[in-house]
């Protein structure tokens, strides 16, 4: 049975942290933007600095359009969160080609973790240097061939949330409207259905570990 947001032995607590910004700050009162709904910060309260965010983009097509693609992806991150006065300290894009090239798989047929860039963002989450990631756009190959909520629920596991533009906040997979929201938008099973792992056990890590790093087909 499911327990919600609960986890167990080692997964029970997120890895520790040098000092006190561990969920950032909102000491910037919100901005909003019109027709967005700001979502509660809950988490970002107890903070004696700003939230500290990782910016991840992904780019596919040609190498002309790369860093326009960057930029767009960039400017609308920086409006998510300057909504609670966080800044972005570290940047991770990756891009490459739509198609096959050379037998070689584009990367949205790709583990997310199989990016350079991706893999660049794990690193630095396990080294705790930031509180939470922010993308600029979520499509259904934002994070390649691996599923939204697996990578929600290894972010969850260290303590750290994703954000997206749609909510202007972090995205929550135990909350129902965004849930469905994330089904609408980008067409991905509800969290604990069909091929969705539960986000909890005592094995969940290793188990995300090894989704994060899998071929599609395997």
């Amino acid at each position: 049975m499911t327990e919600q947001r609960n986890r167990t032995d080692s997964l029970n607590q997120p890895a520790a942290r040098g000092d006190s910004r561990h969920h950032g700050a909102c000491d910037t009162a919100p901005t909003g933007q019109p027709n967005q709904t700001l979502r509660p910060t809950a988490g970002l309260e107890d903070s004696d600095g700003p939230t500290r965010f990782a910016f991840y983009g992904r780019s596919y097509g040609s190498p002309a359009f790369v860093p326009a693609r960057r930029s767009q992806q960039l400017a609308a991150a920086r409006d998510v969160v300057r909504s609670v006065g966080g800044q972005i300290v570290a940047e991770f894009f990756d891009s490459g080609p739509a198609a096959w090239v050379r037998g070689e798989p584009p990367l949205y047929r790709l583990p997310w973790g199989k990016g350079p860039q991706a893999r660049a963002l794990i690193e630095a989450l396990r080294r705790d240097e930031f509180d939470a990631v922010v993308v600029g756009v979520l499509d259904g190959r934002t994070f390649g061939a691996t599923h939204l909520w697996e990578v929600v629920a290894f972010l969850d596991h260290y303590g750290k949330r994703l954000w997206i533009p749609d909510i202007n906040g972090p995205l929550d997979p135990t909350d129902e409207v965004d849930a469905l929201l994330m089904r609408i938008l980008i067409g991905i099973p509800l969290p604990g259905t069909g091929r969705e792992r539960p986000l909890s056990g005592p094995a969940r890590l290793a188990d995300l570990e090894r989704l994060l790093r899998r071929d599609r087909d395997e």
